[in-house]
């Protein structure tokens, strides 16, 4: 039986305040220290943090939040969407046993590179890894100006040390990594987009060009991505970590950029789905729709055929669930 006594913090991306009360009633019975982030709230519900940020840098959510949120006791904070269900068999009683998840250790579902697999291939290889937020990546201390955030970061060689410690390389990043595979234009419009991507690639970020290489860029800092909708984050580190996530919001950085990076930054050890006894269940397109016809949209009835050897199963719109 597990000693620890978490914290859960439910992060929602937007202002949906008929959903606290249906969410507390699904993880009260398991969670007694419950947190909400609530965009603009403006009610008295004592368990709500209002904060104020975009949902694209809801990691600036836990900065804002940290104060409140944070307390001596808890030994780790438990950090889930609004539109994301946990295992109902999971608790804080035993949520570190039934993940695996050992003392002092983080959890992340997955950390993947900017770069990916195939990036020593052709830049318009289709093998190759490409994320359309990986052009923030690039414009790292670019996309928002007006803060002072250098000095509060580690240094380039300082965050490469740090990535290296969990097996971690940063590898220059091709065409293809930023805008997809080149292809023939089909018509005018990507013709000229094409032209304008060639044009930023080469043009632009020339001075960042590897050198012997100019089909490769290097990155300004080393970022990496990964699904943020669950995070596990131990005591020791919660402060370091949410503070570097509030940096990463003033700087513009896109959510699951941030997260991942201040996590690699803040700890030695994180447990993903690799290794994980219990693994993530991310929906898209179609699957959303066959999941909510297989149950009718019947929260109970999900719940009780939940696989047990998942973790959680995002999204579920509570607005549309019985």
């Amino acid at each position: 039986m597990s000693t620890y006594n978490p914290c859960l913090v439910i992060i929602f991306n937007h202002k949906y305040d008929k959903n606290i009360s249906r969410l507390e009633e699904l993880y009260s019975p398991r969670f007694k220290n419950i947190y909400f982030l609530v965009p603009f709230y403006t009610g008295d519900n004592p368990r709500v943090i209002p904060v104020y940020e975009s949902s694209y840098y809801f990691q600036g959510y836990l900065a804002q939040g940290y104060t409140t949120f944070y307390r001596p006791e808890f030994t780790h904070y438990f950090f889930i969407g609004d539109d994301l269900i946990i295992n109902p068999a999971l608790n804080e009683a035993n949520y570190a046993e039934l993940l695996g998840l050992e003392e002092g250790a983080a959890y992340l579902s997955e950390i993947l590179t900017l770069h990916g697999p195939g990036d020593e291939l052709d830049p318009t290889s289709p093998t190759q890894r490409f994320w359309s937020h990986t052009i923030e990546g690039i414009n790292f201390y670019g996309n928002r100006l007006g803060s002072e955030t250098k000095h509060e970061i580690p240094s380039y060689e300082e965050a490469i040390q740090r990535f290296a410690a969990h097996g971690i390389e940063i590898k220059p990043l091709s065409y293809g990594n930023i805008f997809g595979p080149l292809t023939v234009p089909r018509s005018v419009d990507q013709t000229i987009k094409t032209v304008r991507n060639l044009w930023t690639y080469y043009r632009s970020w020339r001075h960042r060009k590897v050198r012997g290489n100019k089909h490769q860029l290097q990155l300004q800092y080393p970022l990496v991505f990964g699904y943020s909708d669950v995070i596990i984050i131990p005591s020791q580190i919660v402060q370091n970590f949410c503070h570097l996530c509030g940096v990463f919001a003033a700087m513009g950085l896109f959510v699951e950029m941030a997260i991942p990076t201040a996590l690699l930054l803040s700890t030695t050890t994180i447990l993903t789905d690799k290794n994980s006894k219990l693994k993530g269940k991310p929906l898209w397109g179609n699957d959303i729709t066959k999941l909510e016809e297989e149950y009718n949209l019947d929260m109970e009835a999900m719940l009780a055929d939940f696989p047990k050897t998942q973790l959680f199963c995002h999204p579920v719109k509570l607005s549309r669930w019985k």
